[in-house]
């Protein structure tokens, strides 16, 4: 977790992935964002493995700028349908 002092007003979050454009916070998948605080918790699924920037906004125009990486690990097993069992 990341305290930033308090402000008053309304905070933003963006962020981008893989050095791609900007987009706003909402758009990943588990990330809960408090736009009065500025505080936010994530937890990623396998499928969002990488490196984020996140730069969150306070309302005075302060950004907060960071680095997350997400690691490809504990990936739920596959089972996958053998029509032939003779074959094995």
């Amino acid at each position: 977790m990341i305290n930033v002092p308090i402000e008053n007003g309304v905070y933003s979050c963006e962020y981008s992935f893989e050095s791609q454009t900007s987009s706003d916070c909402s758009h990943l998948n588990n990330f809960i964002f408090n736009t009065n605080d500025g505080m936010f918790s994530w937890t990623p699924d396998y499928s969002q493995s990488g490196i984020y920037n996140i730069v969150i906004t306070s309302p005075t125009g302060k950004k907060n700028k960071f680095l997350i990486e997400v690691a490809k690990k504990n990936a739920a097993p596959e089972i996958s349908v053998v029509s032939s069992p003779a074959q094995y």
